[in-house]
């Protein structure tokens, strides 16, 4: 497996984003890849103490926000388009655990006009399943682009609808 890091720079905006920028001090920090062979989005982490809800078990809103992340993460680098969330599905099958390695897989399920269907997962050390995630997500128009990264980046306006 051949991964590429995924970074916010080579859209030529900036960002603050909590969960993908390591610049963000306040932020998670985790980086993203695309591993362009098996068409997804991946990452590699293993949840903090301070990242707990019950004492020895992730809180359930990391696990959505990497989720999150992660699908939308598919969706620009596998779809070649911003896209911003509008709903999301989550499903809690195991816990995730506070100090052990956990995985994270997101795809680009379908993509139908502005709408755009990606899923994901995150496995824990054994490869089972604890949570996975199905979400839509509408592509941006230019304008729409333009206003959330404050920027007028060709390459970023490339990758909105139209």
């Amino acid at each position: 497996m051949t991964r590429t890091l995924l970074d916010n720079e080579q859209w030529e905006f900036g960002t603050n984003c909590f969960v993908c920028e390591p610049k963000n001090e306040k932020g998670i920090g985790i980086p993203f890849y695309l591993d362009a062979e098996a068409a997804c989005v991946v990452t590699d982490f293993t949840p903090a103490v301070h990242h707990s809800g019950a004492p020895a078990l992730a809180h359930g809103g990391l696990s959505m926000a990497l989720l999150d992340e992660g699908m939308a993460w598919a969706v620009i680098a596998i779809a070649h388009r911003f896209g911003l969330s509008r709903k999301t599905a989550v499903e809690f099958t195991r816990p995730v655990k506070v100090g052990r390695a956990h995985s994270l897989v997101c795809r680009v399920e379908s993509r139908v006009e502005r709408d755009l269907i990606a899923t994901g997962e995150i496995l824990d050390d054994r490869g089972r399943v604890c949570v996975s995630a199905r979400g839509s997500f509408s592509v941006m128009t230019k304008e729409e682009a333009a206003a959330a990264l404050g920027a007028q980046s060709e390459q970023a306006a490339s990758y909105t609808e139209g």
